[in-house]
């Protein structure tokens, strides 16, 4: 047995930060490069931990003369069945340095993100091949701290692949001390990502003795989940082998009955929490939005359609009953002119009894956006577009009040208008669309693609489609009045006033960020 170079203490653990989403708004309009990025990552992987009050791993692979000298992460395809392994990787990295105290081959992956909800794998900015050591520290193939060159906008998160363990992200972004961007996965399940979004269990680490944390084993295949067919279609023919295996689970070196009882069984049916992509977002009723990350926020990019609470409670529909409307103070909806054919084009109109009716509107991992909210919005496309004075603008005030800005309304409607100069697809009589303007025409360069579904008045009558977008926000002005926003087929501002809560708007949806 080669002697073990066990380090006498982990790396200092990095204390979160909260992002400061408005102060970003203001600095993240350019893409930084850190040429050198160096990370100091400490981790830990269940298979390989030494029962015990340590956080020291084995190093039986390399005892064995099993570790390969060049990075693992491009086998033949499939990979027992699985076309494309989430760590799927065709760098060229080979060991450089003494293996005596390498415990195996990680991959580590750089992304740059506003917030870790939305760090999903287009968000990825670089990769690289890297070696675990004993003590949990990762260094690069020279034995060094690995280094980064990366350009990025945002913030930077670090994830962590191993071959049959589940991947992991840090919870927080990196922050840079001396130079070096630091994360300790092994002091607590707060240190990595936990999708709360996704379906299932939200664990992304496993405690092991003594309050460390550690990667979780038994994925065989390499799909993000330890599923029956890392036991049927990976341990099972594997069992009784060894080597360099992927169903060595422990990495011992053997395939044994201890990695699908000890790892596998005890692991099956979690995955992986490191975002994805951004799937399709579903609301109660089965509708299907499609989603735009703006800056720091993430919007729906179509109106909500919704009969029905988050829970499950239908809103009332006064539908011609015109003093049924008048009267609500519950929350109700419409379709324009009662007439359901509207709802795929143009979405619900809600009185802002509804936004603010304590069942939830929005789908789960989703809100209503304050008036904060949608002035974040409004100062982010007012920079970008290179316009002067968006503080003042779109102030973070209960006061300002009217069409404000420039041309960022028109940079925020959908480029769908009767006779727009754009032409093509644009250029369209068909709806959902804007009417007819030479000059203030959208231009949707955001992907917020604002569409005209008009509003509903509190006498119930119906008005202004194809003419006005209007949408609520969370936030009450007085106890009978709320902030909201709109847009006008010959303006290019943006309107900020207040409604009366008995109006019937359409609503857009923000995601959850903690």
């Amino acid at each position: 047995m080669k002697t073990k170079r066990y380090a006498q203490s982990l790396c200092a653990i990095l204390v979160f930060m909260a992002i400061n989403l408005h102060a970003q708004e203001l600095t993240n309009s350019y893409s930084e490069t850190k040429n050198g990025i160096t990370l100091e990552i400490t981790l830990i992987l269940e298979g390989a931990h030494i029962s015990g009050d340590s956080p020291f791993m084995h190093t039986q692979l390399s005892d064995m003369d099993l570790l390969p000298s060049s990075q693992p992460f491009a086998p033949t395809l499939p990979y027992f069945g699985n076309p494309e392994p989430v760590w799927y990787y065709l760098g060229n990295e080979t060991i450089e340095m003494p293996t005596d105290d390498v415990v195996d081959w990680v991959l580590l992956e750089l992304r740059d993100a506003p917030a870790p909800e939305l760090a999903y794998n287009n968000t990825v900015v670089d990769r690289q091949a890297a070696l675990l050591l004993s003590d949990g520290s990762v260094v690069g193939t020279d034995g060094l701290p690995p280094t980064f060159s990366v350009s990025y906008q945002f913030n930077l998160y670090v994830v962590v692949y191993h071959r049959n363990h589940l991947a992991i992200m840090s919870s927080d972004e990196l922050k840079e001390t001396r130079g070096v961007y630091r994360w300790d996965f092994t002091r607590g399940s707060d240190k990595a990502f936990s999708n709360s979004a996704r379906k299932g269990h939200h664990k992304a680490l496993r405690q092991l003795k003594d309050e460390f944390y550690g990667m979780i084993g038994g994925d065989g295949d390499g799909n993000g989940q330890v599923q029956t067919q890392d036991k049927n279609g990976v341990w099972t023919p594997q069992s009784g082998q060894g080597g360099y295996l992927a169903a060595d689970f422990d990495l011992n070196g053997q395939v044994q009955t201890q990695d699908k009882n000890e790892i596998w069984n005890p692991n099956s049916g979690l995955a992986s929490q490191v975002p994805v992509e951004p799937g399709p977002v579903i609301d109660i009723d089965g509708n299907v939005y499609t989603t735009v990350i703006i800056g720091n926020q993430e919007w729906f990019a179509e109106n909500l359609k919704t009969t029905k609470y988050r829970n499950g409670i239908p809103i009332e529909y006064p539908g011609t009953n015109n003093a049924s409307w008048q009267n609500n103070t519950t929350g109700a909806y419409a379709w324009y002119d009662n007439d359901i054919t509207w709802k795929d084009s143009y979405g619900a109109l809600y009185n802002w009894h509804a936004v603010n009716n304590s069942n939830g509107l929005c789908p789960t991992g989703w809100h209503v956006p304050s008036h904060d909210e949608w002035t974040q919005l409004e100062q982010y496309i007012c920079y970008q577009l290179g316009n002067a004075n968006c503080e003042t603008q779109f102030p973070y005030d209960n006061t300002t009040t009217g069409r404000r800005g420039t041309n960022e309304g028109n940079a925020l409607k959908s480029c769908r208008q009767v006779s727009s100069p754009l032409g093509g697809d644009c250029a369209t009589s068909e709806h959902p669309r804007w009417n007819s303007h030479s000059t203030h025409y959208g231009t949707d360069e955001f992907g917020f693609s604002a569409l005209p579904g008009g509003h509903r008045s509190t006498s119930a009558f119906f008005h202004s489609l194809g003419i006005l977008a209007y949408w609520w926000s969370s936030t009450g002005y007085t106890t009978t009045r709320a902030w909201d926003r709109f847009l006008h087929n010959n303006e290019s501002s943006v309107a900020r006033y207040t409604g009366s809560n008995g109006f019937g708007f359409s609503v857009r949806c923000v995601r959850d960020i903690d």
